[in-house]
């Protein structure tokens, strides 16, 4: 595909009306693909596909190995920090990385990108201890939090916004897919071969994308002089990791801990330092101007909101599943099917719907207002609630989160080119940031819960060790009243979650209710550009 600026002139900015969210109209230039341009598109669009599943894939298979791989090492006192390592660096990169690409091009800077989390993934199969494995996680993080970002950023120079919508469906699939066939497929590798494959198996498919990215893609390279502000990145890294690992210790340590004070308050004073580091530098990290967009504004919000909700869906039913019904792995995956083929439904059906109009106001709202009946429908879970029951709340659930899956492409559509990579990026690191915190709440509330479940329902004088509560072997193969006990509280728990997930819907309604809409263009020059 290519611009043919000749076939319609530039007008004067002008004589441009402004347009909602403080965006002013600039370059317009219609597109004019090429025949032969099709199938190179429909190339690279699956290579960036296959690039998501990379990201998408990983989280997923590693949850599902991780008892296995902490009992070899002999590192369970350690576990979290194999996660908490690669959830750091990941979300630090994100936005580091997307800005790289808006100074240096996206094609260097993604391939960098995938090589980084491939090299990493070789030395996570190669590890020898828990330090080790812990230390390469940080480095496949630094990949795969740039990945996702990156890859809409290029899907955002290649198809204008109105287009972009249709391929959301396509990407949500690719999500969807990565959380049902990452649990099967560590399962599988985990009962009848070694561990280290989890991270082996990434190394040819991310050689495939390699490959074709290095042939296939051709995109224009930035003309503007290159300025990097190391101090802004150095700052950002500094407060999002101290934030980042204060949220990952609240779960042990609690969020009164002299630890856990010290690192937010290290964060909230690096955040200020940040903008003003930011407010000052020739080439920003983060570009404050964006946050002048209401829509921006609200797209992030939104963003970080839904973050916090899926992993209320996706590890507390999973939870439920497994220690209350005590079903394995594989199929409290399969449980969540209907989620997630709702909302890849809706994903698709909607991006096809807001590509023939350009309009997309109702769909987060019908959205926000749909995950909330979903979820007081799970609310209301018991011990003895039927699948029947959690399916259809399961199914409305997604059904409202597929209205969702476009929210990247509302955000690229009030973003200039020399922005459009931290623009994408800013979706992936506010839900990963959403998710993170809400992670943190949910599971202190939920403890809570469990703890005064227990101290009510247990018989006088006896008490579950931490290995049955954490256990679903051990709790099956219980006393019937400990049975019980931990039973009920651990289904109070998560009740007390999906309460909690409830009023988030609730904000992301009224978020949804106003926050502007500017109609999807069909250019790929964009309001605001130079």
């Amino acid at each position: 595909m290519v611009l043919n600026s000749a076939a319609c002139p530039v007008p004067d900015r002008r004589s441009l009306p402004a347009l909602p969210g403080g965006l002013i109209p600039s370059k317009v230039a219609e597109m004019h693909p090429q025949p032969e341009s099709r199938p190179r598109l429909g190339l690279i669009i699956a290579t960036l596909l296959g690039a998501a599943f990379l990201s998408a894939l990983d989280s997923n298979i590693v949850a599902t190995a991780l008892p296995t791989i902490a009992g070899e090492m002999k590192g369970f006192s350690r576990l979290a920090w194999v996660t908490t390592a690669y959830i750091v660096t990941s979300t630090i990169s994100s936005i580091i990385l997307a800005k790289l690409s808006d100074l240096y091009g996206r094609r260097p800077i993604l391939l960098i990108t995938i090589g980084l989390f491939v090299a990493g993934s070789l030395l996570c199969g190669a590890a020898q201890s828990v330090e080790q494995l812990i230390a390469f996680r940080a480095i496949q993080g630094l990949g795969g939090g740039g990945i996702l970002s990156i890859v809409f950023a290029v899907l955002g120079d290649l198809v204008p916004p109105i287009e972009r919508s249709k391929y959301s469906g396509y990407f949500s699939i690719v999500f969807a897919s990565g959380g049902v066939i990452g649990p099967l497929l560590g399962g599988l590798i985990v009962d009848h071969g070694s561990w280290r494959w989890i991270f082996f198996i990434n190394l040819p498919l991310g050689a495939i994308v390699m490959l074709v990215i290095s042939r296939a893609l051709r995109l224009p390279k930035p003309t503007r002089e290159v300025h990097i502000d190391y101090l802004g990145a150095a700052v950002l890294a500094a407060l999002l990791a101290a934030f980042m690992i204060g949220l990952e210790q609240t779960t042990t340590r609690g969020w009164r801990d002299g630890f856990v004070l010290t690192l937010f308050a290290l964060a909230v004073i690096g955040l200020a330092a940040f903008v003003t580091v930011e407010q000052r530098a020739r080439e920003p990290i983060i570009p404050l101007h964006l946050f002048r967009s209401r829509l921006v504004v609200c797209v992030s919000v939104l963003a970080m909101l839904l973050g916090a909700i899926l992993f209320a869906l996706g590890i507390y039913f999973a939870l439920f599943f497994q220690d209350v019904r005590f079903v394995s792995p594989t199929t409290s995956g399969l449980r969540l099917l209907p989620q997630v083929l709702a909302m890849t439904l809706v994903a698709i059906i909607a991006g096809r719907m807001m590509a023939r109009t350009g309009r997309y106001r109702w769909y987060p709202i019908v959205g926000a207002a749909t995950i909330v009946i979903g979820m007081s429908v799970a609310s209301g879970i018991s011990v003895s609630t039927s699948y029947l029951r959690l399916g259809v709340a399961l199914t409305v659930v997604g059904l409202g989160l597929g209205n969702f899956v476009l929210i990247s492409s509302i955000a690229q559509n009030a973003a200039g080119p020399r922005d459009m990579g931290v623009v994408s990026a800013l979706q992936t690191f506010f839900r990963n940031l959403g998710g993170a915190v809400g992670l943190a709440v949910y599971s202190t509330v939920f403890t809570a819960e469990v703890k005064r479940g227990l101290v009510h329902r247990l018989p006088a004088g006896q008490s579950p060790t931490l290995k049955i509560i954490r256990d679903p072997k051990s709790l099956r193969g219980a006393a019937a009243p400990i049975r019980d006990a931990v039973q009920r509280s651990i289904t109070d728990g998560v009740s007390t979650v999906f309460h909690i997930a409830i009023g988030i819907a609730l904000v992301a309604l009224v978020i949804s209710i106003v926050m502007p809409e500017i109609p999807m263009r069909r250019t790929l020059e964009v309001p605001g550009s130079e």
